[in-house]
């Protein structure tokens, strides 16, 4: 195997470990290793990185499947909706400027930190999926947000794993663990249809994707199984203080 691609294994196996634990599809850190280490144009490290999150989410959804921690029905009803917004969100995005990718993208990851940040004050109550009440009303007002997590993951890479959890977290009610659980199914579907977009104007690096979709499978086997035994107190302030520094980053260019 070569140096680089070995480089970007090991890149796919970190991320995948850390994605699957604190609930995210990997793309805050996928896109900007493919933008600054890789140098890939902006818009095709956007559509490798949610190839690459076909691979990392499939994975961690097959471990939460097995321990019980996916809401199948709320992963289906919201997923539709965030299709949708990822597809067409993707299509869009070639009309849009490096910068004004870039420049949503680090608000994108602004907001992510303080709702992380947040997150890591909350005592989770109970983790058991059959304890879940989600009501009609709660299910609309999570697909018509759900839709605008859609949008922004098909133009920014991100997966809208982000926003997904939180989603099912406040909106929907959802325990913490169920939500991560739920969140990696609808993960790749919404990465799915962002890659079919970008594949459509030629926005995929296949060879950079496979590489870290491969290490993000190991990672994220890793890290789900991780997830349920520890506290992500800790691990979530870290990650906040390093998005906010790679949002910086993305801004200043």
């Amino acid at each position: 195997m070569y140096f680089v691609e070995l480089i970007v294994l090991l890149i796919g196996t970190l991320v995948g470990i850390i994605a699957s634990i604190v609930g995210i599809g990997g793309g805050v850190f996928f896109v900007p290793v493919l933008y600054f280490i890789f140098h890939l144009e902006i818009h095709e490290a956007v559509g490798t990185s949610l190839f690459a999150i076909l691979f990392l989410s499939a994975s961690a959804f097959m471990n939460y499947s097995r321990m019980r921690k996916v809401n199948y029905k709320v992963a289906f009803l919201l997923e539709i909706p965030t299709a949708i917004g990822a597809y067409i969100a993707s299509l869009l995005s070639v009309y849009l400027s490096s910068f004004q990718i870039r420049l949503l993208y680090s608000i994108t990851l602004y907001f992510v930190s303080l709702n992380l940040l947040k997150k890591s004050r909350l005592v989770e109550k109970t983790d058991n999926l059959e304890q879940t009440n989600v009501t009609r009303k709660r299910l609309i007002l999570g697909m018509i947000v759900s839709f605008f997590a859609g949008m922004i993951a098909g133009t920014t890479g991100s997966s809208g794993g982000i926003l997904k959890t939180p989603i099912m977290i406040i909106f929907l009610g959802l325990p913490i663990k169920v939500a991560v659980g739920t969140s990696s199914l609808m993960i790749f579907f919404t990465s799915l249809a962002g890659v079919i977009g970008h594949n459509q104007v030629g926005q995929v690096n296949y060879n950079y994707g496979l590489y870290l979709g491969l290490g993000a499978i190991i990672g994220a086997q890793i890290g789900s199984r991780l997830a349920i035994k520890m506290r992500g107190r800790t691990i979530r302030v870290i990650l906040a203080i390093v998005l906010m520094a790679v949002a910086t980053r993305m801004i200043i260019g």
